[in-house]
């Protein structure tokens, strides 16, 4: 995985305090896995880039070294474990795909727009010129994250099922 500066950080969410940002590692398997396990069939219709299954969590924390692609989890400590709460991706090239998943019971306590700050802010540092993400029509709460963070509605696709949402950085 590509490297650049400050890519940890601390946010405070609804509910909860101290909530790090963090790249995820491979020694993260089991914790990552669970995390994908446990998502409710209503989270998994949402989330579309990959299975939310342990053998993808395999996949993806096996391929770390190797990727151009960055992969975030957003974790805290509750009894004494560490608890992934959050996921979020960007695949290689000027204008990667953007994937975004939150632990059911979290969403809606601002995570989902913390992660999304964050991958931007890390997207820019690594030289990308932008990110672009599909969304079902049928989720408003996450298409109202995705415009605050300045993504905006390119084009519908999936014969009109999912919007194709773009966000450009400015040239510095």
């Amino acid at each position: 995985m590509q490297q650049v500066d400050n890519m940890e950080k601390t946010v405070d969410i609804q509910f909860v305090k101290g909530v790090k940002i963090r790249p995820l590692r491979g020694e993260d398997l089991d914790i990552f896995a669970e995390f994908l396990e446990s998502l409710s069939p209503k989270t998994e219709d949402t989330f579309h880039p990959h299975p939310l299954d342990s053998a993808n969590a395999k996949r993806i924390t096996d391929a770390l070294e190797t990727t151009e692609g960055m992969y975030f989890i957003a974790t805290y400590f509750r009894y004494g474990k560490e608890w992934v709460i959050g996921y979020v991706y960007f695949g290689a090239g000027a204008v990667p795909s953007l994937g975004i998943c939150v632990r059911d019971g979290y969403q809606g306590c601002g995570l989902g727009c913390s992660l999304m700050e964050h991958a931007v802010e890390i997207a820019q540092k690594a030289g990308r010129k932008g990110l672009t993400l599909t969304v079902h029509k049928r989720n408003p709460q996450a298409i109202r994250v995705y415009e605050k963070v300045g993504f905006v509605i390119a084009e519908e696709i999936e014969n009109g099922t999912m919007y194709r949402m773009n966000l450009q950085f400015e040239k510095t």
